[in-house]
């Protein structure tokens, strides 16, 4: 095996330069036969030692200037405010000339280079006493940032990227318009995935920035829909959580390679199992539906409810495509949205117990749902997944009612011989075949 594993890995660059396989065909056969475990291995240590050496030096550059900085003079400060950023920049010269690039260097630069634009323009802001705010800081930062990405090809600088226009917007929080910036800075960079994606989208670097991106944008909804919360939630939060389930199960799943969890996979069924216990409490759906608020402007609104509509058309648009191309997926979890939606009618028109009654039964089918699907594809994971549905339902259905700690004590023992029951037949069943 070793052998063939070995003529293997040297067949793939010329099948490659041919155009007799793709790059994601050939990472997707490296994963599967495990070809060059430890050669990526040390690839990528190497890197992640890169990483960490580069925030390091930049870290304690800053840090030793601003020990002295007191004692310094105008001038000196502005030297020094600019030479961690002329470092960078030769360091930043001298990664693009490498021929092959490092992965290495390309990392670790760009993350010292973009500490050090961080460090020059406070430094010179202090130093020349120039009137600014900590968004608008933030933001000029992120801004000159983002070239990096594209320069150095560089996965944790688009990471740090994120981070800074997610942290802009959050400190834009009360004025929703001008949170609505983020969404073509967001786009900036989506340039910069969509390559990563197209060389291999099942590869490291692009499950890093899946990660950075999905929850960047999680975040962001939360912030755009603050003050709406009540008005919005079930609807934008069960589309988003959809929507990335659904990419996930139809793009992210390459047959030939083995089963991973992708980030959007963790993000969106993981968002859609909470929601589907959160929305079953009574006190979810106390607050009015809709109410317009004076203070909250027009155009608020507009965005608040053009996200949240737009990502339940989107999901369905999805659910539509997966069935048609007939993808495996969890239909109920699918169809979280369409769910929501009806609630909020339930809602907007008084019915809030049938509103209730309307998620607990969806929570209930979708932990019986899921546990189908993990005995169908003998696969424990998804099992135990459907199990802890069931599991937290319940648990929240007796925590708040008035039952005896008895009658919740034999609930939870029942609740865990059933794990063990489910477990233990699923695994039989998998020996046997």
């Amino acid at each position: 095996m070793k052998d063939g594993k070995a003529w293997l890995s040297s067949e793939l660059p010329g099948l490659l330069e041919k155009g007799i396989l793709t790059s994601e065909a050939a990472a997707a056969l490296s994963a599967y036969y495990k070809l060059d475990e430890h050669g990526q291995a040390r690839r990528l240590a190497v890197v992640v030692c890169a990483i960490l050496g580069g925030t390091l030096i930049g870290a304690g550059i800053i840090l030793l200037i601003a020990h002295n900085w007191d004692d310094m003079g105008r001038t000196a400060r502005t030297v020094l405010s600019f030479l961690p950023l002329a470092a960078a920049c030769l360091l930043t010269g001298w990664a693009l000339e490498r021929k092959p690039p490092s992965a290495a260097i390309n990392e670790g630069g760009g993350i010292f280079h973009v500490l050090s634009i961080g460090a020059a323009i406070s430094l010179i802001s202090q130093t020349y006493h120039i009137s600014g705010d900590f968004p608008a800081f933030v933001l000029t930062w992120s801004l000159l940032a983002l070239p990096l990405v594209y320069l150095l090809r560089s996965t944790s600088v688009a990471v740090l990227y994120l981070i800074g226009i997610t942290v802009w917007a959050g400190s834009r929080i009360e004025g929703h318009a001008e949170m609505l910036g983020f969404w073509p800075l967001l786009a900036a960079a989506l340039p910069f995935y969509g390559g990563l994606l197209k060389e291999n989208r099942v590869s490291l670097r692009a499950n890093w920035l899946s990660v950075a991106l999905g929850v960047s944008m999680l975040i962001a909804l939360g912030f755009q829909c603050g003050e709406m919360m009540e008005h919005t939630w079930a609807l934008v939060f069960s589309g988003y959580f959809s929507v990335l389930y659904l990419a996930e199960r139809q793009w992210f799943r390459p047959e030939s390679a083995p089963r991973f969890i992708h980030p959007f996979r963790a993000l969106g069924a993981g968002g859609i199992m909470v929601l589907a216990i959160t929305m079953s409490y009574h006190g979810m759906w106390e607050e009015p539906v809709f109410s317009w608020k004076p203070e909250i402007s027009t155009a608020t609104y507009g965005v608040a409810f053009g996200l949240s509509y737009g990502f339940v058309l989107a999901a369905a648009v999805l659910l539509l495509f997966c069935r048609r191309k007939k993808t495996d997926f969890n239909f109920v979890a699918a169809v979280l949205p369409l769910a929501a939606l009806v609630a909020c009618l339930l809602a907007l028109h008084g019915q809030e117990t049938a509103v209730v009654v309307l998620m607990n039964g969806f929570a209930a089918l979708l932990a019986l749902g899921t546990i189908l699907r993990g005995f169908q594809h003998n696969r424990i994971g998804t099992l135990n997944a459907g199990m802890v549905i069931a599991a937290a339902l319940i648990a929240a259905r007796f925590f708040d009612s008035d039952l005896s700690f008895v009658a919740r004590g034999v609930a939870f023992i029942l609740i865990g011989t059933g794990f063990l029951a489910a477990n233990g037949i699923l695994l039989k069943k998998r020996k046997t075949a």
